[in-house]
């Protein structure tokens, strides 16, 4: 999933932070966890004292079979009441948890954890209202699907970290948690990542001589052909616009879309409260990233529209969260 998204802008934080007390000590190369704080490979060691804290339980593997060139998820559960109580889980000042993920031949990758919940979206075909537009006209054609989207969430909120890995073997994950900027707990994780034996091209990127054409990483052209679904039109079947949009791009020969990160769509952020995330969105957001893999259409994502800065032109500014009127510092 991951190598079908182009970001027009992306703003990536990475703070690593390295605590270096010991009481215990164990390998790295054991595929039994415990409470030990060092950890030790022929290529990485980093040492950690006992938790002061307690904030993740569990590290659970949820993609069945890893795969080499596919998307990786995990989860990181721990006390949701006791995690929302003390802040607010999508606060990185409050809780920074990063996965700091350690390749067969060494290489290192370090991801931010981000607060969600699993989820489950399906459409009632019996539902029998007209759908109004959103920003557009909504298609009432017979031949299409049709009906109410809902989304169930399933299980507890928790932490996750998303990868993709490129190579096959054993990898290494160790979780470092950090609470109001202390250091309180690492944990480990040993996985096994199968070997991929597709034609894998890589991420897409500016060919880096002339900058005049786009490429993958194995430097094959990649020229897109799309156009702007930057949201859905109809208020019912929501989402399942894209099944219908995305299917007849890719049976036309298109492998490009541009999604907007908008307000009245797919928007993560926003409202009165800056501390406050629609999960509800993201949920929606990753199915269509799913169904952009499956039919082939790489997306532009676009994070922020023009609207939600101005105060004169689609002006959204009053309603924005960055706002100081809202909570924070912008004015």
């Amino acid at each position: 999933m991951f190598r079908k998204v182009i970001w027009l802008s992306l703003l990536v934080v990475c703070i690593v932070i390295v605590g270096c007390q010991t009481n215990k000590t164990t390998t790295l190369t054991s595929t039994t966890e415990t409470t030990s704080t060092t950890i030790t490979t022929t290529l990485y060691t980093t040492t950690q004292a006992e938790p002061k804290e307690v904030i993740i339980d569990d590290i659970i593997i949820v993609t069945e079979n890893p795969t080499q060139y596919e998307k990786v998820e995990i989860a990181l559960y721990g006390d949701v009441k006791k995690i929302k109580k003390e802040g607010n889980p999508f606060n990185y000042n409050y809780l920074n948890i990063t996965g700091t993920f350690i390749s067969p031949s060494g290489k290192t990758i370090v991801l931010p954890a981000f607060w969600t919940r699993d989820f489950e979206i399906s459409i009632d075909t019996s539902f029998k209202g007209a759908p109004s537009g959103i920003s557009g006209k909504a298609s009432t054609n017979p031949n299409e699907i049709q009906g109410r989207q809902t989304i169930t969430w399933i299980g507890e909120e928790h932490y996750r970290l998303r990868f993709l890995p490129e190579e096959s073997g054993t990898w290494h994950l160790i979780v470092t948690i950090v609470k109001n900027g202390i250091v309180v707990q690492a944990k480990q994780k040993i996985f096994e990542v199968n070997e991929n034996a597709i034609n894998y091209r890589g991420f897409i990127q500016v060919e880096p001589q002339y900058k005049r054409n786009f490429i993958f990483q194995n430097g094959e052209l990649f020229i897109p052909l799309g156009q702007n679904t930057a949201w859905y039109t109809s208020s019912t079947r929501r989402t399942y616009d894209y099944d219908v949009w995305f299917k007849k791009m890719h049976d036309n020969g298109a492998n490009a879309a541009r999604i907007w990160l908008a307000t009245w769509g797919f928007a993560l952020h926003w409202g009165n409260k800056y501390d406050e995330f629609r999960l509800d969105c993201a949920a929606e957001l990753d199915r269509v990233i799913e169904l952009a893999e499956l039919y082939d259409i790489y997306i532009l994502l676009t994070l922020i529209n023009h609207g939600q800065f101005s105060a004169s032109v689609n002006p959204e500014w009053d309603n924005n969260p960055w706002n100081i009127k809202n909570g924070v510092i912008l004015i």
